[in-house]
């Protein structure tokens, strides 16, 4: 970034200057450091779109690189010259159920929505993500499909229940009727569904029908 920064800042009759050119105008004292790094702040801030922690990070590699050249700068000078751009801080608010619905839903690609998917479930960052390779399958498995469910659960304040769900034994839900145990499926169900609610909703009711049905023909 720095190169095409001196490429398209810096012009010597009419030829356009390179690095090694500029670091011995720097050396010669026919430029001034400072001036140089305050240019470069506008050419990144016009130029790209970065947050303020990379912003920095580039101007220290580039006052980084002129030290290593022997150009030194003085910190308090540089604190008082150099101008970096104010840091904006944007309230960033988390994605909701229904957002996570709609854009599962809008995932043609069934590799991005198992992306998308597993990103939902596990909360690993987007890169993270993207690198894993099957040696990593110990880091983040399918069981977190198994902890996700468990604290869905939990939280709703159904603790006990969600030992029982996720197969532990000693659940007292273990002790309760099917009955009690559907009644309290019924109410965590929406929380456990990522895809299109109604349609399921819809599977449910024929399936429900279909049920009453068989317990007619069996009481008959």
């Amino acid at each position: 970034m720095f190169e095409r920064f001196v490429l398209k800042e810096f012009d010597n009759n009419n030829k356009k200057s390179n690095v090694d050119k500029l670091i011995q105008q720097l050396k010669n004292g026919k430029l001034d450091p400072y001036d140089i790094i305050n240019v470069y702040c506008l050419f990144i801030q016009n130029n790209y779109n970065v947050s303020s922690i990379t912003f920095r990070d580039k101007i220290t590699t580039v006052k980084t690189f002129l030290e290593f050249n022997d150009i030194e700068t003085s910190p308090r000078k540089f604190k008082l010259k150099v101008r970096y751009p104010k840091t904006i801080f944007k309230n960033k608010e988390a994605i909701d159920k229904e957002d996570i619905i709609k854009v599962l839903n809008g995932c043609s690609n069934l590799r991005l929505k198992t992306y998308v998917m597993l990103l939902a479930n596990t909360g690993a960052r987007a890169t993270e993500t993207l690198s894993i390779r099957n040696r990593d399958l110990r880091k983040i498995t399918l069981h977190s499909f198994r902890r996700y469910v468990r604290t869905t659960i939990s939280d709703l304040g159904y603790a006990d229940y969600s030992e029982w769900f996720i197969g532990h034994s000693g659940s007292t839900y273990w002790r309760k009727k099917y009955n009690e145990k559907a009644e309290t499926f019924k109410k965590i169900e929406p929380y456990l569904t990522f895809l299109n609610i109604q349609q399921l909703n819809r599977q449910g009711a024929d399936l429900e029908t279909k049920i009453e049905e068989l317990h007619d023909i069996n009481h008959l």
